[in-house]
């Protein structure tokens, strides 16, 4: 009885090892497996994927990562916003030997400490948090939306060599896919009576809603100080007067409206084609953007619908050009008639669909020796401090 029992015990542990080896140790990737897979892109080649096209690909959004921009989770979302199931996003990390490809979202990972910034490690697949490629076949996509003045902290030379596409607002020959801010509705049209009420009940000349209160000295708080010298300017936000305890929402901007001509549309940073929601929301409704950016606004922007920081010499010729337009309603009225003529571009495929289409397209040329300093580069594509100083002029 008693050698019956050992046998069994003895039995059970044999199934218990065998198990645990198959589920853990067979199944996890060991030291030298990962060393393997911790590849840069450069080491490897993508081809021979037309067994690998068909089907779904699973898409995971890596880090801190809030910039779907509508567009959610999920595989129906794809075929609501794409017109094709062929692709499914997902969060969930755990699922990364799973994925066909990972949007890094770099500046959220970084600001979220999920990467520290003072990162000390040669090579970022060594620090904490970041996706290690499980397979030769993943694609790891470099995602970024901020200005690469918000860089300046982090240490992109980690990232060469790593990754395969680029998703960002530039307009160029090296950007994979485009991710920027549209126009996409004109709001409500009112006719020529009605928006003589709406104009003649504003009482107030500039009103600018803020959230960053760090930087005093950024180039858009100083214009400010200096455009305040000569007319008022209300500043509403994080930084001031509450508004209406709504803030951020579009409550908020709608009081603005009622009672504003103009709102300060500032980017905290002026490079080529940055370009936020500022200037887009103020134009869906009946007030006056006056925008200070680095992109190409007559290319990204109505006609005739937008007042133009770089267009004058200074912030006391801007706020001359500002009053003479509130003692003149009609002059001030001519920046609402592009809304008559103006179609928004309907159709425009999301960033994620075009990244899905790529990723079905067997034949598509991906990068392999991709340098994010010299690609995201504040010099290359951002105004320097000198720059900046020629719109103040004579103050």
């Amino acid at each position: 009885m008693a050698s019956h029992q050992f046998l069994k015990i003895l039995y059970l542990l044999f199934i218990t090892c065998a198990t645990f080896y198959y589920f853990y140790l067979r199944r996890t990737p060991s030291t030298k497996e990962l060393s393997y897979f911790r590849r840069p892109a450069s080491s490897w080649t993508i081809n021979k994927r037309s067994n690998q096209v068909k089907g779904t690909k699973l898409i995971l959004a890596w880090g801190s990562f809030q910039h779907t921009n509508g567009f959610g989770y999920g595989k129906d979302t794809f075929k609501k916003k794409c017109g094709s199931d062929r692709c499914e996003l997902i969060a969930d990390m755990r699922r990364l030997s799973e994925v066909d490809s990972v949007v890094f979202y770099v500046h959220g990972i970084i600001s979220s400490k999920i990467i520290p910034y003072d990162i000390k490690v040669t090579q970022l697949e060594q620090a904490p948090g970041y996706p290690v490629r499980l397979n030769n076949e993943q694609i790891f996509v470099f995602f970024h939306i901020e200005p690469p003045t918000k860089n300046r902290r982090i240490p992109l030379t980690h990232l060469n060599d790593y990754f395969n596409l680029t998703m960002s607002y530039l307009f160029n020959t090296d950007n994979d896919i485009i991710w920027r801010y549209s126009l996409t509705n004109v709001g409500k049209i009112l006719d020529y009576d009605d928006q003589v009420k709406l104009v003649k009940a504003k009482t107030k000349l500039v009103a600018w809603v803020v959230s960053n209160c760090q930087k005093p000295h950024s180039i858009r708080n100083r214009y400010v100080k200096l455009l305040s010298k000569h007319i008022p300017v209300d500043i509403y936000g994080k930084c001031a007067t509450p508004c209406n305890d709504s803030w951020p929402s579009m409550d908020c901007f709608r009081n603005i409206e009622k009672q504003y001509k103009f709102y300060l549309a500032f980017e905290n940073s002026l490079c080529v084609d940055y370009i936020t929601e500022k200037a887009y929301r103020t134009l869906a409704m009946y007030m006056v953007p006056v925008v200070l950016n680095g992109g190409d606004n007559d290319k990204l922007l109505p006609p005739y619908s937008y007042i133009d920081v770089s267009h004058f010499r200074s912030p006391r010729h801007l706020a001359d050009y500002l009053k003479r337009l509130d003692s003149n309603d009609e002059e001030y009225m001519e920046y609402f008639e592009w809304k008559k003529h103006y179609k928004p571009k309907r159709g425009q495929k999301h960033p994620f669909c075009r990244l899905c289409d790529i990723l079905h397209n067997k034949d598509y040329k991906y990068k392999t020796y991709f340098k994010p300093a010299q690609y995201w580069n504040e010099s290359k594509y951002c105004k320097t401090t000198a720059e900046e100083d020629l719109l103040f002029g004579e103050v």
